[in-house]
């Protein structure tokens, strides 16, 4: 079970004797202090000139964590020698064991040293959700905490101590920073700004099919997402996926909302004594949590109540859903039986039930028993009830007695008794929005559940503020007859500030995948092939690899389905901008992993087959499948059984054939001895392949596959790559045994003839081989000098190319690699030529190609921080360099200010490569003015 960290900022600082101070202006302390905290020692002194000792900060760790109790009676000894009874022993003991401190080394802690600012910015990172090594790291937590403005008004270096009362004021700024990935602040957060939380008082099932969660308030910051089922998550106790009774993992039917009751119903019941955790997320609840409970289903369901809701219909509630199944006519009598039931309708996620009389009731008491027939899902039957209902005939038309679930895009409006359709309903004209234009969509069956009704707007949106809904007269009745009137209802439609975020991506197939948001969101910039980027596992743009961007329709306006130009097989990232929601608020730019798993079957056109050594003592048939192929099982690719060669010959019954799984399983190599059977050059053979499977369990849908067997060929260059100023990586389509690094120029075509000539040939000091995850050789050449990182020289602007010269180089069949002239692609990021000091107010840094102005925020820090200095704006400045201007009310840059810069801004060339995070510490080189 995920725990749920309740966070308690509270200091207990023990040692002092400064008095309080006495200002107008009360300190950053003295604020905490009002707070409730901060406590100060004994006599109330908080000692703000003071510095803070590593014993203090692992007290407010505890504290902040939560876990001050268990450190306070924590009974084990630290493996620190120097405690010496110190009154912090046994905090100190519970934060080495909770692995929070690892010591000063030799065995001692350092109880009564002074703690830095570093070490601070690393603890208030975490209070803020914040996770070490995955959103942080030791080196930059500091400048991760200044980016956060923690810092902002303290004066200090990371490897300073930190003054108490510095360290209070980067408290105060904590508390009024937001949470990771939240729109409320930590204050907020732990109740003491703002509004109370939100708590779960009990989450329990209802039967087998129904979860209740009780909150401690119905005062919801954001009531639509009580409703959204991407909320919640189901496991069973081993964390994986809570399955229903089909053993298929549990979809939410619906989310009803009741006062301070949340009702969750699945669309299929799970097994009796199931055992269950449901998670919250952090949309509905100030923090995620999570929640360990049972379906033990003991109790049978119960007959409640009974009412007259219309001339020919009785409603009867049940305690808990029933089973549709065994719910029908028989199990009802009215009038003991002279009353005939037509039929029975469930609703209300089937805790209701409608029966239906072939005759009009009258005004007085009938008589209404329900069976001991109909069962829960956990098998559980009623108990007989008999109820004596009164008869009230209604005369007056249905009307409007609420609603709920108000978007731009629709709205379900609550009547006050139950509604049906009239013959009179016109989807043309019937229900509209502020003009007659502005039609709902047609109405279903599906969209009335008794009293209430869904209305889809998403054609025809509704303005944010006050919006009048009309429903002409004589669209609906209720069950007595009655038609309505004409009616006019105000829904506010809060203005939406809220940016739509990606809330998952599912793989379809190798050519899909589905965005799946968090709201609905605008056609056109969901459908905008440029607000999507498809990376490789290294962050590497795929260009033109996305087809088509296509958002959903109904229901499904909260999707987005990608396909792609080619399959796509292991993990990728994409990047996700400007999209926009239905309100035009824009995404927060975001990039996410996905992996695609094959969901292909094999088939022969994919296949190839070559024939080496014809003639020889022992032949060689390479068979390649293009894919990782099956080595056990039915269709296992390593069994010679499935290889017949024309006019039948089963290489199985020929004497002394072998098969060897080769190049990562995903080809096999046969080899025949002369004597067996003789192979010649320049023949035609044909090779007949059974059924086989890929790695997957994908199988071919022929039973048998038939492929010609080539002769013997080249090795061929798949690609030529610039991956750095200094690198050059070739691909070859097949592993080289055999390589002579003559074979193989880099070249700058300062001819510009788009060939190679011999002197333009650039000094390689190095060339490594690799063999990639297909098998295949990579050759990586290091050159003597720079090139340009957009594959052109530095000087002049020529092309980078890469040339085989001569063919000596070989796999291991002795095929030569084949003769190959081209520029090369560029696959190197920008890279860092120099940072300058141009004055007290401007950095500018300049990199080795031209940059995307489009990575570009228009302003702000894009990234980048400084030291010894106070950073305003990183912007574009002419095509490849960034100009760091410095906030004129506050500290200058000096010759010695460090910059820093975090990749994850984006910031890249006109390839869309990404700059890499970068530090220069050292002295800045002197500039001329801009």
């Amino acid at each position: 079970m995920k725990r749920f960290i309740a966070l308690i900022m509270v200091v207990m600082l023990l040692i002092g004797i400064m008095p309080a101070s006495m200002a107008a202006t009360k300190t950053a302390g003295e604020e905490l202090r009002d707070l409730g905290l901060l406590k100060g020692d004994t006599y109330g002194n908080l000692m703000e000139d003071k510095y803070l000792t590593r014993s203090e900060m692992m007290v407010i760790l505890a504290r902040m964590l939560g876990e001050f109790d268990e450190a306070e009676n924590y009974k084990l000894k630290s493996t620190f020698t120097d405690g010496n009874n110190h009154w912090a022993e046994r905090y100190v003991a519970y934060a080495q064991m909770r692995g929070w401190t690892s010591g000063m080394g030799n065995n001692e802690f350092g109880y009564e040293m002074k703690h830095t600012a570093q070490q601070a910015a690393v603890f208030m990172l975490k209070t803020l959700g914040y996770i070490a090594d995955t959103d942080f790291t030791w080196t930059n937590a500091f400048q991760k905490a200044t980016q956060l403005d923690l810092f902002d008004d303290v004066d200090v270096e990371p490897a300073e101590d930190i003054l108490r009362g510095d360290l209070f004021r980067v408290m105060m700024r904590t508390l009024n920073t937001k949470m990771k990935g939240e729109t409320k602040t930590l204050g907020e957060t732990l109740g003491i700004m703002g509004t109370v939380p939100l708590k779960i008082q009990s989450v329990k099932a209802n039967g087998l099919i129904q979860v209740l969660v009780e909150f401690n308030a119905n005062t919801w910051a954001d009531e639509d997402a009580l409703v959204n089922v991407d909320n919640y998550i189901f496991e069973d106790q081993d964390g994986d996926e809570l399955l229903d009774m089909n053993d298929d993992p549990v979809v939410i039917d619906d989310i009803t909302v009741n006062d301070k009751v949340v009702t969750i119903t699945f669309e299929e019941p799970v097994e009796q004594q199931a055992q269950a955790n449901l998670t919250i997320k952090e949309e509905i609840l100030p923090v995620e949590a999570d929640f360990d409970f049972n379906f033990f289903d003991t109790k049978p369901p119960v007959a409640t109540s009974a009412a007259v809701v219309g001339k020919e219909t009785i409603k009867v509630i049940f305690s808990e859903p029933v089973n549709p199944a065994t719910v029908s006519a028989s199990d009802f009598e009215v009038e003991d039986g002279d009353m005939f039931i037509r039929g029975v309708n469930l609703m209300n996620n089937n805790t209701e039930v409608n029966v239906e009389l072939y005759a009009e009731l009258e005004a007085g008491t009938i008589e209404v028993a329900v069976g001991s027939g109909i069962e829960d899902f956990a098998g559980f039957k009623t108990s007989a009830t008999t109820f004596d209902v009164r008869v009230v005939v209604d005369t007056t038309p249905p009307t409007v007695s609420g609603y709920k679930d108000v978007s731009k895009t629709g709205v379900t409006l609550i009547f006050n008794e139950d509604i049906v359709l009239t013959d009179d309903y016109e989807a043309s004209s019937s229900i509209y929005h502020t003009n007659g234009s502005n039609l709902a969509a047609p109405i279903s069956a599906d969209d009335i559940d008794g009293k209430e009704l869904k209305l889809n707007f998403a054609s025809n949106e509704m303005p944010e503020g006050n919006a009048y809904l009309y429903v002409l007269a004589d669209t609906f009745m209720d069950l007595w007859d009655n038609e309505n009137n004409k009616l006019t209802i105000l829904v506010k439609v809060a203005a939406d500030e809220v940016k739509p975020t990606l809330t998952g991506i599912s793989v379809i197939d190798e050519e899909e995948i589905e965005l799946i948001f968090s709201e609905t969101v605008d056609e056109d910039s969901a459908e905008d092939l440029e607000n999507y980027v498809l990376q490789n596992s290294s962050g590497s743009e795929l260009e033109d690899m996305i087809d088509s961007a296509v958002r959903g329709t109904g229901d499904d306006t909260d999707t987005v389905t990608l396909r792609f130009d080619e399959p796509l097989l292991g993990t990728y990232k994409l990047v996700v901008q400007d999209v926009e929601d239905l309100s035009g608020n824009e995404i927060t730019k975001v990039t996410r992993s996905f992996t695609v798993t094959d969901m292909t079957d094999p088939i022969a056109s994919d296949f190839s087959a070559k024939l080496y050594n014809p003639d020889a003592d022992v032949q060689i048939i390479v068979v390649r499948f293009g894919e990782a192929m099956a080595t056990s099982g039915k269709y296992a690719v390593n069994d010679l059984e499935k290889y017949v060669l024309e006019d039948d010959d089963f290489l199985s019954e020929l004497d002394d054939v072998t098969i060897t799984m080769i190049e990562s399983n995903k080809a096999v190599e046969i080899k025949i001895p002369e004597d067996s059977l003789d192979l010649q050059d320049d023949q035609s053979y044909k090779l007949e392949i059974g059924r086989v499977a890929d790695a997957a369990g994908n199988y071919t849908i022929a039973m048998v596959n038939e492929l010609t067997i080539d002769d013997a060929g080249l090795v061929r260059v798949e690609s030529a790559e610039l991956v750095s100023s200094t690198k050059v990586e070739v691909t070859f389509e097949d592993r080289l045994t055999s390589i002579d690094n003559s074979d193989f120029v880099v070249y700058a075509d300062e001819n510009g003839d788009n060939g190679y000539d011999a002197d333009e040939k650039l000094t390689v000091t190095r060339v490594s081989s690799s063999v990639n995850s297909d098998g295949n050789t990579v050759l990586t050449f290091t050159l003597a000098s720079k090139v340009d990182t957009d594959a052109k020289s530095v000087d002049d602007g020529d092309d980078i190319a890469f040339a085989i010269i001569d063919q000596s180089s070989k796999n291991q069949y002795n095929e030569v690699v084949e003769e190959y002239d081209n520029v090369l692609v560029d696959a190197a990021p920008p890279e860092v030529e120099e940072v300058y000091f141009i004055n007290s107010d401007e950095i500018l840094v300049v990199l080795t190609e031209e940059l995307e102005g489009g990575t570009f925020a228009p302003s702000g820090k894009n990234g980048f921080t400084t030291t010894s200095g106070t950073l305003d704006t990183a912007t574009k400045y002419g095509d490849r360099s960034i100009l760091l201007t410095s906030d004129e009310d506050e500290s200058d840059f000096t010759i010695n200010t460090n910059v820093y810069y975090n990749e994850a801004a984006g910031i890249a060339d006109l390839e869309g490569l990404m700059l890499e995070s970068f530090s220069k510490t050292d002295a800045l080189e002197q500039g001329e003015d801009l």
